[in-house]
């Protein structure tokens, strides 16, 4: 009786360890059928259209409406340089027309007969994004004619497999019929890149070109490059940022790191660098937080502590700025912007009266002899950052930032 007892125990034993096995392989068949992704949520853009590809096999790892056809500003330039490297020597020597130094900012100060390498040019165009050296380049390479240089463009954006762009000038800026997407950006950039010249130029954070003018003096320029991440991300091989006020931020660039190779591109973003940063973060798989979704993210969640950077002025979370009382008796923060400082008080009056005429709240400063024009105040990180932007493009100046003791607030 007893020896029946003990095999009927051991029976349902054996039976329930099998049950147990067979719900453990339905488990384990399940994870390897449906496995689990690495992150949790897909990135939050401001960007209109955004990708990043795997630069290795072309493949996308993350794309917000690839396809969108939308204006591409400065970042038009990779094809003015990838033509102008087939086609002219890095020796030649272009002249400036009178239309070349007509051009909007961002430019170099171009004047009628200024001369220059078409090396010198190209650095310029890259580095500083020109519109002035574009017009130089395209002249120089297509005997004087826009269209023809556009052309040009186009056959070469067909050749690296963008069949949804469309280039009418050189340089970006607004103009019909002239558009691309953020995946034919990427694979363009991601071909650009196979460029070595291409590289090197885009890699660059500062160069010194030289201007001759018509009577034969030389101007020496030194150039940063705008692109930040060469300065605030590891792994950053190269980039072209782009900003117009219809196209609003644009970028195209490649990163290495940790073994992968990606290429990012954005258009019509509203916060160019953290739009780029949490992209990446995304894509190399990194522990940033703002690469969540932005439903996820609550009241007090903080980004990462950091330094972020707009125009030349550098704005810093958690610094001591200039604080005012509001009607409650509540102090907040203030931050004031200096657009230019100037030697001569001419220049200074000119500027700050511009600025007047655009709605800005400005005023002009003098000390010890140096005149500087002056914006503020704004209350938040963000409101500076956006004026900094708009004025930088517009004016084509190097503002700053500046706290409550009027020095630049830096790391």
């Amino acid at each position: 009786m007893l020896d029946n007892l003990k095999a009927l125990k051991m029976r349902g034993v054996c039976k329930g360890v099998s049950v147990f096995g067979l719900h453990l392989i339905a488990i384990l068949c399940l994870i390897a059928v449906y496995p689990r992704p690495s992150l949790a949520y897909e990135p939050y853009v401001s960007a209109k259209a955004a990708v990043i590809m795997d630069a290795k096999t072309g493949k996308i790892l993350y794309a917000k409406n690839p396809h969108l056809e939308l204006p591409p500003a400065s970042t038009t330039k990779i094809i003015t340089t990838l033509v102008a490297l087939d086609r002219l020597k890095l020796n030649d020597t272009a002249v400036a027309s009178y239309r070349a130094s007509m051009a909007e900012p961002s430019k170099i100060g171009l004047h009628p007969g200024d001369r220059m390498t078409v090396n010198d040019l190209l650095y310029s165009i890259m580095l500083k994004s020109a519109n002035d050296a574009s017009v130089v380049v395209a002249e120089k390479a297509a005997g004087g004619s826009i269209s023809r240089f556009a052309g040009m463009m186009n056959e070469k954006a067909r050749q690296l497999g963008a069949v949804d762009t469309h280039f009418s000038n050189p340089n970006g800026l607004p103009c019909a019929n002239h558009y691309t997407t953020a995946y034919d950006l990427a694979v363009m950039f991601r071909k650009a890149e196979e460029n070595p010249l291409f590289a090197k130029i885009t890699s660059t954070k500062f160069a010194s070109v030289k201007i001759r003018s018509g009577s034969g003096r030389v101007k020496k320029l030194n150039l940063q490059n705008h692109n930040k991440l060469l300065w605030t991300f590891k792994g950053a091989d190269g980039g072209k940022t782009g900003y117009t006020h219809a196209a609003m931020h644009c970028y195209a660039g490649m990163v290495s790191r940790g073994g992968k190779e990606l290429v990012v591109t954005m258009l019509g973003s509203a916060d160019n660098w953290k739009d780029v940063n949490r992209l990446l973060a995304y894509g190399l798989n990194l522990p940033y937080k703002s690469y969540i979704a932005r439903n996820q993210i609550g009241k007090n969640t903080h980004y990462a502590k950091g330094v972020r950077k707009s125009g030349h002025a550098v704005v810093t979370a958690r610094r001591s700025v200039k604080t005012r009382k509001n009607r409650m008796g509540r102090r907040y923060k203030t931050y004031t912007i200096q657009v230019a400082a100037f030697k001569k008080a001419s220049y200074a009056k000119k500027l700050t009266t511009k600025l007047a005429k655009d709605g800005y709240k400005v005023k002009l400063k003098n000390v010890n002899d140096v005149y500087k024009v002056i914006i503020g105040e704004h209350g938040t990180h963000r409101q500076a950052e956006k004026v900094l932007t708009l004025v930088e493009n517009k004016y084509d100046v190097r503002p700053m930032l500046l706290d409550h003791h009027g020095k630049v607030m830096r790391n």
